[in-house]
């Protein structure tokens, strides 16, 4: 019987309601109550070109150790396999490379 109930724990818990709380700028229904949101999730939408992309694009296929990086913004150089902070800075060029350090990819973040 224990071995049921934590399945069927997470099986109700999927049903539950999205939490909502109050738009404290909502004006009130005709039967008085307040409109509701859905509750933020935590996670923010990201936008695709916040640190200047195009300026960046030309560096795609060049060596890293080679390439004259920028230095006047926030820069990061991803290697495979590297641990990364997953603190997103909006303005931030992220080089990613391959094993070969050849940059595949960049990135705003």
């Amino acid at each position: 019987m224990i071995r049921y109930a934590l399945p069927l724990t997470v099986l109700l818990a999927a049903c539950a309601p999205v939490p909502t709380e109050i738009d404290p700028f909502a004006e009130p229904s005709e039967a008085g109550s307040v409109t509701t949101v859905p509750a933020p999730s935590g996670l923010q939408a990201r936008e695709p070109d916040t640190c200047g992309l195009p300026a960046y694009q030309s560096f795609v296929g060049q060596s890293v150790d080679t390439a004259l990086l920028p230095t006047d913004v926030a820069t990061r150089v991803i290697r495979p396999g590297e641990i990364v902070s997953q603190i997103y800075e909006a303005v931030r060029v992220n080089f990613h490379v391959d094993r070969d350090g050849i940059i595949t990819r960049v990135a705003c973040g």
